[in-house]
């Protein structure tokens, strides 16, 4: 049995995937765990296409549901989505995953921003998952386990992943200029490169976005309110945008450092800025959020 993925890094990871098919030890719920564009939803979709293809050589291209785009699948559901997660979205998977498989013998959804689950929407889930149709697996993407509900969680075999070396990603997608600059920038995150790549106000925005967090760490309290003042004007989807950058900065800086009072402040710095992000999808007041965020950077 042969198996074909088409991203970058993760060999650990797609090697214990692998393993469960090939020996018939599949289980019904999978967690994937790791950063934000680190490739998680991009193995997962490699795994179900796995999954559902028919063939010893997966996936092969030529069996019926190769042949179709995974999305046309009605045995594949996806959901991604930045906002919350609501139950009516798990009840429409409950839904499409009530009749039996079309084309295939399993059924497939996976859920990007896992984390994004509502109090309703993480009930309704946890009772598909507590008593799950025959043959129909699950993969939920999130950050970390500790922000599912335990109930959830303990149901998942976890798999983790983390930040994918310069040298594994040029392997996978070349390395002329324009991409080894997005790659640098990218700390990791292969996610990130296409859209730098093909979008050029993305990579303005990505640029600026590490300007504005290298001068909170050195300006005054007042320049500080000058930088909030001029955020704030973002729209909101856009603010969200800029602090997820913000921690991706920040975490590949904290990656390189030692257990010290700059560790520490980063720590809290980072830790701030997720609860920023929690705010703001809660509709909170964009400049009050602001203010309170950049006072709280110390260099």
């Amino acid at each position: 049995m042969k198996f074909h993925w088409s991203g970058a890094g993760h060999t650990i990871q797609k090697r214990s995937l692998e393993h469960a098919v090939a020996n018939d030890r599949l289980v019904n719920t999978y967690l994937f765990l790791g950063p934000a564009h680190v490739g998680k939803a991009s193995v997962a979709m490699d795994f179900a296409k796995i999954l559902l293809c028919d063939a010893d050589d997966k996936p092969c291209g030529k069996c019926e549901f190769c042949r179709q785009s995974l999305s046309a699948s009605p045995d594949f559901y996806f959901l991604d989505h930045a906002g919350t997660i609501s139950v009516d979205q798990i009840r429409a998977l409950k839904t499409k995953f009530s009749f039996r498989p079309f084309s295939n013998s399993k059924k497939i959804a996976i859920i990007a921003n896992a984390e994004n689950l509502d109090a309703q929407a993480s009930n309704a889930l946890l009772k598909i998952l507590e008593e799950p149709p025959e043959q129909t697996f699950f993969i939920l993407c999130c950050a970390k386990a500790n922000v599912l509900p335990a109930t959830i969680s303990s149901r998942a075999v976890k798999l983790n992943f983390t930040y994918v070396s310069n040298d594994e990603i040029s392997a996978v997608w070349g390395n002329d200029k324009k991409l080894s600059k997005a790659i640098s920038r990218s700390y990791g995150r292969p996610g990130l490169i296409q859209k730098m790549v093909d979008d050029t106000e993305f990579m303005e925005f990505w640029q600026e976005s590490e300007k504005n967090l290298q001068a909170l760490f050195s300006a005054t309290d007042l320049e500080k309110l000058q930088i909030s003042s001029s955020l704030a004007e973002l729209e909101t989807e856009e603010l969200g945008v800029l602090l997820e950058q913000w921690l991706i900065h920040l975490d590949a800086k904290l990656s390189g450092l030692e257990k010290t009072s700059e560790f520490e402040n980063l720590g809290n710095t980072i830790k701030a800025i997720i609860d920023a992000a929690q705010n703001l999808r809660m509709n909170a007041n964009k400049r009050m959020l602001l203010d309170n965020l950049v006072l709280q950077f110390r260099s």
